[in-house]
């Protein structure tokens, strides 16, 4: 067998005085366990991730492996993306974790104040 990466090749996991190195495990992609049945994904949600630590795919941005998906739009003055998390069954917006998230003043205000 040919190893398709560092994580499966023995001589890889294992520095040159013959301790093991260990890496990190990444969580299996969601299309592996969920399957590739049902709608397509249309938002793009590469680069975000859902931030409950108890979730196997915390910290994971990579669009082809978490399990985040686009769930809507909320907001009054403008639209904000929210999204969903089909491993832990748990909803987040994309301000989550930023300068504007519970903010009811729209961004381009706080951004003409900010540049100011």
């Amino acid at each position: 067998m040919k190893p398709k990466s560092e994580r499966d090749c023995p001589f890889c996991q294992t520095d040159h005085l013959g301790t093991s190195k260990a890496l990190p495990l990444l969580p299996v992609p969601w299309p592996q366990i969920n399957g590739r049945g049902g709608r397509k994904k249309h938002i793009a949600t590469a680069g975000f991730f859902y931030p409950n630590p108890n979730c196997a795919y915390f910290g994971v941005t990579d669009e082809r492996v978490h399990a985040l998906v686009g769930d809507g739009l909320h907001g009054k003055t403008e639209p904000i993306q929210d999204y969903y998390c089909q491993a832990c069954y748990m909803k987040s917006t994309a301000r989550r974790h930023t300068v504007l998230y519970r903010l009811k003043t729209p961004s381009s205000v706080v951004e003409k104040i900010l540049w100011l």
